[in-house]
């Protein structure tokens, strides 16, 4: 039986802009076979949208507590959200 796909919406706030997140954040949720996205946003912060197993989200937003070398976590904000099955592979926008 195959495992109900999730959907996490994670925003990091931080010095997390410009030091590769989005790059080694991409890097992880392939590793980990999820699909979606990471982009900036215009408040400095970086927004990743993914969707699969929750064992998966789970590791990637535990990830994304303490990110790449050189970020600088202020806050992390997660919000599960329905699956919409839209995304075919894990890309940086």
């Amino acid at each position: 039986m195959e495992k109900e796909n999730k959907r996490l919406k994670i925003t990091i706030h931080g010095q997390v802009q410009g030091i590769n997140f989005r790059s080694e954040g991409t890097e992880m949720a392939q590793s980990l076979d999820l699909h979606g996205y990471a982009q900036n946003l215009e408040d400095g912060s970086v927004m990743v949208v993914a969707e699969g197993s929750e064992e998966h989200l789970d590791e990637l937003e535990r990830w994304c507590h303490k990110g790449p070398a050189g970020a600088v976590i202020e806050s992390v904000e997660s919000i599960h959200e329905p699956p919409s099955g839209a995304f075919s592979s894990f890309q940086i926008q």
